[in-house]
């Protein structure tokens, strides 16, 4: 009955509720594990900070011990001139580490000001951000352009005179099939021709100079860098969406990056195809689809003949694919191991073997196996001692290891994967006792960046999102910094 009924759920309104078995913490203890919380992420935030300082005197230091080496060389101005950059560097880098702690301490008052820009609604969002992408890339395109000049306008390597007899070969002039025949088989650097051949058709189409047309290609290749890593490259690693825009803007403003943008060298086009064939291999099936592979020999063909560095890229599937297999196998079985050596096998064929082979099928054609032994005789430089190389990596990773250092999650299997790219890449620059040079290390800048990105996640959970821009901001300054005081060498 209706009567029954009611007394029912009187009963079980008027039942006691269960008690939680969970602690019960207060919320004076609770605000107290805050505030420590807070207090230790400054603190670390801001130590993480000024290890930098310590890594760039440690790299001051070096140079002074080593200047001795360089009396009567044609290096020696330059040299001379990035020792005594250092003298001026060095106090902006402390500069920088208490105007990080500063805008850790004054992280609320900042984010206050920031707030009608971060709405994502907001009418100045877009317009920041345009703002923003305008002025990291014409800063770019000084200092890079400053560096040439600083260099006395050379391009290096014959490349520009390469360039020149494409040009001429697309116009159709009579002689330049010999030309370039003759030029493949004297000059080591032309087994690279694609770099010349693509600024010799766009100079042919467009007017320019082979100079010109070879520094714009530069600079699409540095921009086509952050479209792969903006549009494949961070969203197959997982990185928060949030963060995406200041990670790009942390690589673009990166010294390595400016330095390469419209300077003619092909580093910028090694970066572009190293990060091209790291967004393309990162998919585990990639290998198993015509499409995906087609584009990564294509990859990897088009890398070989733009430069020597490109190589060590030739192993990233194969060790890509026995990396994945070492962290997942615990107990694999015996029909896991056959279909992983089967894997291998396949794909050392696709993506080792049949590039090499048309590579060394070209050179063998053309007559210019020896002078490609030759190009390997001539890596080791004046600059190729370990110290060299250990400048470049404090440059290299000074500003992303505090993001590294500040990231709060694991590790995934793709984010090992480049690890251990990096490291093969790093390794095989030692190895070959090449030249300690900031433009080599290039090609593993945005693969860098990409595994420093949950940083600027981790610092925008715990403090905003104005205290990402703000160490976006401080690692800009410290890098055009360095370019303006001509630490890159």
């Amino acid at each position: 009955t209706r009567e029954g009924l009611r007394d029912n759920i009187g009963c079980l309104q008027s039942e006691p509720r269960r008690l939680s078995t969970a602690p019960v913490i207060s919320e004076d203890h609770d605000e107290a594990a805050r505030t420590w919380i807070q207090s230790a992420w400054r603190l670390a935030g801001a130590l993480a900070v000024v290890s930098v300082a310590y890594a760039f005197a440690a790299d001051y230091f070096v140079l002074v011990a080593e200047s001795g080496n360089y009396r009567g060389h044609w290096r020696a101005p330059y040299y001379l001139a990035r020792v005594d950059g250092y003298q001026w560097f060095l106090p902006l880098v402390s500069l920088a580490s208490a105007t990080w702690a500063l805008a850790l301490v004054y992280r609320r008052r900042i984010g206050e000001i920031f707030r009608e820009a971060e709405e994502p609604s907001g009418p100045l969002r877009s317009t920041t951000a345009a703002a923003v992408g305008f002025g990291v890339v014409a800063l770019a395109a000084y200092y890079s352009h400053r560096e040439w000049l600083y260099y006395e306008m050379q391009c290096w390597d014959g490349y520009c005179d390469h360039a020149d007899m494409f040009a001429a070969w697309f116009a159709g002039e009579v002689d330049a099939s010999a030309k370039l025949l003759d030029y493949a088989r004297t000059d080591y650097h032309a087994n690279s021709f694609l770099v010349p051949m693509l600024s010799g058709a766009f100079s042919f189409g467009t007017g320019l100079s082979a100079e010109t047309a070879y520094r714009a290609l530069c600079s699409v290749a540095s921009l086509g860098t952050l479209v792969i890593v903006a549009r494949s490259l961070m969203p197959g690693t997982g990185v928060d969406a949030k963060v995406r825009f200041p990670a790009l803007v942390l690589l673009a403003t990166h010294m390595f990056w400016v330095r390469s943008f419209v300077y003619p060298q092909t580093d910028a086009f090694v970066m572009f195809w190293v990060t091209a064939l790291a967004a393309l291999a990162l998919d585990e099936g990639a290998s198993r689809k015509l499409r995906p592979v087609l584009a990564i020999c294509v990859v990897l063909i088009a890398g070989l003949f733009t430069k020597l560095s490109f190589l060590p890229a030739l192993a990233v599937i194969p060790g890509w694919r026995a990396l994945r297999f070492v962290l997942r196998a615990n107990d694999a079985e015996p029909r896991a191991w056959i279909e992983f050596i089967r894997g291998l096998v396949v794909d050392t064929l696709l993506f080792v073997v049949l590039p090499l082979a048309v590579f060394f099928g070209y050179q063998y054609c053309v007559g210019s196996l020896e002078l490609y032994a030759h190009e390997f005789d001539r890596m080791a430089t004046l600059d190729s001692s370990a110290l060299y190389h250990v400048l470049c990596l404090i440059q290299l990773f000074a500003i992303p290891a505090v993001l590294m250092w500040l990231r709060d999650r694991e590790t995934s299997t793709r984010e090992w994967m480049l690890v251990g790219w990096v490291a093969l890449y790093v390794a095989s620059l030692w190895y070959a006792e090449t030249s300690g040079w900031g433009r080599f290390y290039l090609p593993v800048l945005p693969v860098v960046v990409v595994l420093a990105a949950p940083g600027l996640s981790r610092i925008r959970a715990v403090s905003g999102p104005a205290l990402v821009w703000s160490f976006v901001a401080i690692a800009a300054f410290l890098n055009y910094a360095a370019m303006q005081l001509r630490l890159y060498y």
